[in-house]
């Protein structure tokens, strides 16, 4: 368990944050949690991501700018959610798109499968990501708030639920 976690309350509901010294380590909406700051570094961190994921919402934030951990998956993983924060706040990329990004053009069912893991979501916005015939895909929140995240986004607007 990271040394650090923090409530945020957000249009969603409740969302725990979680970090370690290195960074954000997961974002947990409709989960809440006891403060805990073992590591001024890490608590820190999980301050900053709740201040981030709040303008977020109220459509003062586009890019996320926090150190994040990612030291528990593997090189690919890596690679493809580096792609992933790499699109642009209102826009979409597909699968295959992120796959080759990422560098590995012929990998899009896997990407798919890093994005189901995402333990950041929002700040690794997999939301942004589509099938390529332009279709939702899947989306571990549900496709309805999907949708919502991806208009709010492209009318430059804050939450409205």
């Amino acid at each position: 368990m990271p040394p650090a976690s923090l409530t945020v309350q957000l249009p969603l509901g409740p969302c725990a944050l979680f970090a370690s010294r290195q960074g954000l380590a997961a974002v947990q909406l409709g989960t809440t949690v006891l403060e805990k700051s073992d590591d001024a570094v890490a608590f820190q961190t999980v301050w900053e991501a709740r201040g981030q994921l709040v303008a977020y919402f109220a459509g003062d934030l586009r890019i996320f700018d926090l150190p994040l951990d990612l030291s528990e998956r593997s090189e690919f993983q890596r690679r493809v959610l580096e792609a992933c924060s790499q699109v642009p706040y209102g826009s979409t990329a597909s699968y295959a798109d992120l796959a080759a990004r990422a560098g590995s053009p012929l990998a899009a069912r896997a990407v798919g499968q890093v994005m189901a893991q995402n333990r950041l979501a929002l700040v690794i916005p997999c939301h942004r990501i589509v099938g390529s015939n332009g279709h939702l895909g899947g989306y571990g929140l549900g496709l309805g708030l999907k949708a919502q995240l991806l208009a709010m986004e492209r009318e430059g607007r804050g939450w409205e639920p």
